[in-house]
């Protein structure tokens, strides 16, 4: 092969290995060495072939040697990455790779400074300077996120290599575990919050878009305990005015008999097929031991059946039968409220409101047109309501007058929902998956319109019935829906 003022010429097949050791050998260096190349520039050194088919044609020299793009683009500066670490939810103590690659052929790299601002809750190592790199060598150091530390971690690390300051930054929020078992015979609220545009238009209003992603969930729990367990939880509820919780979904509660300390996975001895926020929006499980008032949180993998895969081993020792596993949300405290029962018993009550970290960002819903699926719970007496669209106008020391908005009277139906564990994961999976609509969905009434007179044969277009209440509220738009006798519906 030859070279005519930078341009190759002939029909060469050149691989990126081969191409470095040409461009060593021009400058009269050493190839770098494979241990000490970094992500930027990865396959530079002794990689995997990528053998490409070279075509170019002779062309005079001009007596120029023309710049590669090793020249311009890698080699001849310090190559510092990352330069930020956002560390997210802060759980657990975390360590990160910081990668300082010498790029120079002719130069060593001589680090003379690591300063921290606002260090607390984070740690260099190696941090004692100075410290010198070689020439087209990789330094790597370790970046730790303690558990432990101020509520919000914002930090600073700069770094003096040969005179010029290189910046790391890492941000992040601490969470704390609340595993607090709470008092059954007060119920533990669960709330879920829609946020949808909503346009008004002649037949009153409709969910254009959602403004979320997801539903803001809620919390609502009484505590009741005693002696040291109380205090523990005072003060907790104390240092963390300013904190992030993570915070159990107990009606989830997950129970295994395996082990899990140093375990990745675990399989559940109940069945969690319809625990809907652990399959849908918990990333995060807590491994509690109430007893000891001690939980863990720990990132989800995958739920796959009855198994719960982690992303990092369990650290603290737990004992099966003594353990509950929860997913959790993350959220902040309310002001709690405080009630001794007696000198030694304190009922607390507490509420937690779900983070938002810009994660529930909305997106448009889909199309939808179906049935509500949820029978109401008649021990709450439904409630239906009309809706009356018109305006009123009033002239000092005169009449009244009345106008119409629309001919329509819509109908409000509030009810309340007594379900299991199978009928809530419905529900919300189909408030979540709907949320935001263009188009409606049915509702049923929850009150018999009517019953049929005589029998009705397949292909039937005209219902004969009797205690016909449907006619007060039809308004021309609705639609009927018939419950057969083997639990069939039919909507027409």
């Amino acid at each position: 092969m030859t070279s005519y003022g930078g341009i190759i010429s002939g029909d060469q097949t050149l691989d990126r290995a081969g191409a470095l050791a040409l461009f060593g050998f021009i400058h009269g260096s050493k190839r770098p060495n494979a241990q000490g190349i970094a992500r930027p520039w990865e396959g530079y050194g002794p990689a995997s072939p990528d053998t490409r088919s070279v075509s170019m044609s002779p062309a005079a020299g001009a007596g120029i040697l023309a710049h590669s793009f090793g020249d311009d683009q890698i080699f001849h500066r310090i190559w510092f990455e990352p330069v930020s670490i956002e560390a997210g939810f802060i759980v657990e103590d975390r360590e990160y790779a910081l990668s300082i690659w010498n790029a120079h052929f002719d130069q060593y790299a001589d680090i003379t400074a690591i300063e921290g601002v606002t260090p607390e809750g984070t740690g260099i190592s190696p941090d004692e300077t100075p410290i010198r790199i070689q020439k087209l060598w990789e330094k790597v150091f370790s970046a730790a996120v303690f558990r432990i530390g101020p509520p919000f971690q914002h930090t600073v690390y700069r770094f003096t290599i040969n005179g010029e300051d290189y910046e790391l930054l890492i941000t992040g929020m601490r969470v704390i575990a609340f595993a607090a078992p709470p008092n059954w015979d007060k119920a533990v609220s669960m709330g879920y919050a829609f946020d949808t545009v909503i346009a008004t238009r002649e037949r009153f209003k409709e969910q254009r878009r959602p403004l979320r992603l997801r539903p803001v969930r809620d919390a609502g729990l009484s505590l009741l305990l005693e002696g040291v367990d109380a205090e523990r939880i005072l003060n907790q509820l104390a240092y963390g005015h300013d904190k992030v919780f993570g915070v159990p979904i107990y009606p989830e509660a997950v129970f295994t008999n395996d082990t899990l300390t140093g375990q990745t996975s675990f399989n559940a001895a109940n069945d969690i097929s319809q625990f809907w926020n652990l399959h849908n929006l918990s990333q995060y499980v807590m491994i509690t031991d109430h007893e000891k008032m001690q939980g863990e949180i720990k990132e989800v993998l995958e739920v796959s059946g009855n198994t719960i895969s982690l992303k990092i081993p369990v650290n603290q020792e737990f004992t099966p039968a003594k353990s509950v596993i929860y997913p959790v949300f993350f959220g902040l405290l309310d002001t709690p409220d405080f009630s001794p029962k007696t000198d030694s018993l304190e009922e607390i009550r507490i509420g937690f409101q779900e983070f938002d970290d810009g994660s529930l960002g909305g997106i448009p819903g889909a199309e939808y047109l179906g049935l509500f699926p949820i029978e109401p719970d008649w021990s709450k007496l439904p409630a239906r309501r009309m809706i009356y669209a018109r305006h009123l106008m009033g002239y000092p020391g005169t009449i009244h007058e009345i106008g119409e908005t629309t001919t329509r009277v819509p109908i409000s139906v509030d009810m309340g929902v007594l379900m299991r564990k199978a009928e809530e994961f419905e529900l919300l999976d189909f408030f979540c998956t709907h949320h935001g609509r263009h188009l409606r969905f049915w509702l049923k009434s929850p009150v018999r319109a009517f019953t049929l007179k005589q029998d009705m044969d397949p292909g039937a277009t005209v219902l004969y019935v009797e205690r016909n209440g449907a006619q007060d509220w039809y308004q021309g738009h609705e639609r009927i829906y018939i419950l057969m006798a083997e639990g069939e519906l039919l909507v027409r």
